[in-house]
Parts: structure tokens; C-alpha cells; sequence
């Protein structure tokens, strides 16, 4: 029996950790011959919802273990390794992968000076440096920290999943890392949850009672935006967009589902009743993209865009949505831009064909082979 452990460090309950991080806890466990459990250090100050929150997405109980402030991250390292070398002796782990560079570095810690035999994967889930280079994503107390934690990530891990080959290419140019020296790489990109391809199966069901509730008209075409308010969603650039995409076809309406922005509130005032905006919980995201016919992944050139496997672009499909993207968002092949004169209501087997391709492409099933190689199971 292989023990693994997932590790999760300060991060909050999203839809995002619950598909990339709890799922893939839930997923290995369900491969014979592995057990692998969930472990995660609490977001202070926010430690109890985001326990409540974790235990409903793992259907398991969880221990209350609280992760420090983050301006103690690099004074107490050698605490926190301690604190997780205990949890990892009481599970008897052998493997523990580690959601970005921050947990790793504590699982490297605890492997170099508790554990010896524990064998780390680091779980880059995009260009870390980078993106704080392009979007100042980390305050002034961790700079220096989180440039340490990524190379050490990279360079010191047993082995590393990268979500996009353009990320090993980015490893390799920005720290030197090579196979052959520091150790191997898999490449997963972003998947989906369990939960999130059995509501496949009420595809039209939804889509039929959330355009009532949008209440729009049969002929009416309905783009959609689902994402973050973050620099790289490239917010300014996805208003341009829009923007020509509802001036040049009547029947355009847009659904952003997004917390509120400036930027929104004023698509709203130049397109009255066209525009709507909604910040709904994670549960109810693929109903919502369920009512739209075309999904929004337009995003500007970066190195962490080119780095990124959008997690939208995996639930725009599974939802039955057709996606509209710019080459420069990591998404790949079969999308492009499109002009509004050209756009048209989705049918049934549009959908349908779509949401069969997210299943086939992003169920963790479909890459059992990398995730064995992390256990170091036989293939």
C-alpha cells in the first residue's frame, strides 16, 4: 500500500482548491493499492470557515491545524516543517505533494531534516515569480521568500507536476532545472472534480431554467465570463471585447459571474438590461454557464498566461459552452476569436459533443498513468 498526502498551506476553500487539490486527495485514494488523505494548515484569520468549507468538499473530518500569519512564513520555517514531519510520522506518508511553493518548501524542510525517506512532489500550478513580476501578487515581507520558495520547489523536489509544458520551459530558463539533474516532471494540466462531471448530466435541464431566470428570449445569444478579479484575468481587455462584441449584434447579452468591479459597472451602465453580474457560490457556477452559449477567455500576452491552464476553459466545455480565446491564454487548440455577426444560439448536440470533450480531456482519470508515476506505483 502506497500512503500519500495532499498538502495545502494558508489557502482558502474555492471551487479551485476543492477541484485541484481536494479532488486529486479523493481521486488517488480511490486507486487500489494507494491511500491518500487530505492535510491542511488553515488560512489564519480565516481558519474556521475555511475548515467548514474543506470538510464539505472532502466529506471527510479534518483536523483544525492553523497555518501561521504570513508575515511568520519565513521566520518559523523550521516550526512548520516540524508540525507536518508529526503529521506525516502519524500517517506513515511516503509521498506528499504539496500545492505551490510555499507548502513545498515546508515539506522540503521537513524531508531534509525530520523525514529522510519522504518523498516530495511539488504541484506548480503556474509561474510564480513571474506572475508577481507582472501583478505584484505578493506583498514586500514575502518577496524575497517566495522567490526562494519557487526555485527550491523546482530544483529540490522529488518530482514536479507542471499544469502546461510551458512551464517546464519556463523552470528551465528561469532556474537551470533539468530531468536528467534535479529529478523528473509530469505534466496534468488543469482537471475537473467528480462532482463537477456529474452535473453533466443535467446539462439541459439547467440551461433551460437559468435563461428563465436570466429571462432571456430564444433567439437571444448568451456570452459568459466566470473567473476572478486577478491582474492576469486581463480585465480591461475582456471589457474591449465585449464592448465590440455587444455593439456590433443586438442579440449579444453577457453574464459575468465575478465578484464586482469597476470595470463591470460600467459595462452595465453602456449596455443597460444586457449585462448582468453575479458572485454565486462554487455549487452553482455550472447551472450559470449552463444558460450561456459562448464562454469568455480572452486575456493579455504574459509569461503567466502562457505559462496557465485556465480551469474556465475545462468547465466552459463541460457546461456545453463553445470558447472564445486569444492564442495567448494557455488553452490550446479549438478555440479562437470570433466575430459577433458570426455567433449563433448553441444546439443540443453542440452541447452535448462539448461537454464530452471536457470529460474525456480533464477527468483525472485520463491521467492514472502520471499520477502513478508520483506514487512511484508500477505502470
Amino acid at each position: 500500500m502506497k500512503r500519500c498526502a495532499y498538502l495545502l498551506y494558508g489557502d482558502h476553500a474555492s471551487g479551485i482548491i476543492n477541484s485541484q487539490a481536494v479532488d486529486v486527495a479523493k481521486y488517488l485514494d480511490s486507486i487500489p493499492e494507494v491511500s491518500c488523505k487530505l492535510i491542511a494548515f488553515l488560512p489564519y484569520p480565516f481558519a474556521l470557515k475555511t475548515h467548514k468549507n474543506l470538510e464539505k468538499f472532502y466529506g471527510k473530518s479534518l483536523s483544525k491545524t492553523r497555518a501561521l500569519p504570513q508575515r511568520l512564513w519565513p521566520l518559523f520555517l523550521k516550526w512548520e516543517s516540524l508540525r507536518l514531519a508529526l503529521k506525516v510520522r502519524q500517517s506513515k506518508i511516503e509521498t506528499i505533494i504539496c500545492r505551490g511553493a510555499f507548502a513545498t518548501l515546508i515539506a522540503l524542510e521537513t524531508r531534509n531534516k525530520f523525514c529522510k525517506t519522504l518523498r516530495v512532489c511539488y504541484d506548480g500550478r503556474g509561474a510564480m515569480a513571474a506572475e508577481h513580476e507582472e501583478h505584484g501578487i505578493y506583498p514586500p515581507y514575502l518577496e524575497s521568500f517566495m522567490y526562494m520558495c519557487e526555485n527550491r520547489s523546482v530544483i529540490e523536489s522529488d518530482i514536479r507536476i507542471a499544469v502546461t509544458s510551458e512551464l517546464v520551459e519556463y523552470w528551465k530558463n528561469r532556474y537551470r532545472y533539468k530531468s536528467s539533474n534535479n529529478g523528473p516532471c509530469v505534466v496534468i494540466p488543469t482537471t475537473l472534480s467528480n462532482n463537477q462531471i456529474k452535473k453533466a448530466n443535467k446539462l439541459e435541464e439547467c440551461r433551460n431554467e437559468y435563461r428563465k431566470k436570466l429571462a432571456l428570449n430564444q433567439n437571444e445569444i448568451l456570452l459568459v465570463y466566470s473567473g476572478s478579479t486577478a491582474g492576469w484575468q486581463s480585465l480591461e481587455l475582456l471589457s474591449k471585447h465585449l464592448n465590440d462584441l455587444l455593439n456590433t449584434n443586438d442579440l449579444v447579452k453577457g453574464l459575468i459571474l465575478s465578484k464586482p468591479h469597476q470595470i463591470f459597472d460600467e459595462l452595465q451602465l453602456k449596455f443597460p438590461n444586457r449585462i448582468a453580474v453575479k458572485f454565486v457560490d462554487p455549487s452553482e457556477v455550472f447551472c450559470w454557464l449552463s444558460a450561456g452559449d459562448y464562454g469568455l477567455l480572452i486575456r493579455d500576452k504574459s509569461v503567466t498566461n502562457s505559462c496557465a491552464s485556465p480551469t474556465k476553459y475545462a468547465e466552459y466545455l463541460l457546461a456545453g459552452l463553445r470558447v472564445i480565446s486569444n492564442e495567448t491564454t494557455g488553452a490550446g487548440g479549438g478555440v479562437g476569436l470570433i466575430p459577433a455577426t458570426s455567433m449563433t444560439r448553441s444546439t443540443t448536440l453542440e452541447r452535448k459533443a462539448n461537454s464530452d470533450e471536457a470529460i474525456h480531456r480533464f477527468a483525472k482519470r485520463k491521467f492514472q498513468r502520471a499520477y502513478k508515476a508520483i506514487m512511484q506505483q508500477e505502470l
